[in-house]
C-alpha cells in the first residue's frame, strides 16, 4: 500500500482534499480514494504522472523511493 500511504501523505501536506487533488490531476476522486486505502494499487504511468505533477512531488516520492521534502 506504499503508493497510496504516499499519496495521502503528500495530498496532506498541501491540505488537499481527495477533491481537490482530483480535480488538479485530471483524475477521478475514486480512483484516489481506492488508492489511499488499498483497494486499488496499480496505476497507469500518466495517471501516476498526473498525480505527482498536481502534488508537487516526484514519481519516486510516490514509489516510496525518496522522502517528502520537509518544505511543503
Amino acid at each position: 500500500m506504499a503508493l497510496g500511504t504516499q499519496l495521502k501523505a503528500a495530498r496532506a501536506a498541501r491540505h488537499m482534499t481527495q477533491h481537490d487533488l482530483a480535480l488538479d490531476a485530471r483524475v477521478d476522486r475514486a480512483v484516489i480514494a481506492q488508492l489511499e486505502t488499498g483497494i486499488r494499487h496499480n496505476i497507469y504511468f500518466d495517471t501516476a504522472l498526473r498525480l505527482a505533477i498536481a502534488l508537487d512531488v516526484s514519481l519516486d516520492y510516490l514509489a516510496e523511493r525518496e522522502e517528502l521534502p520537509h518544505a511543503v
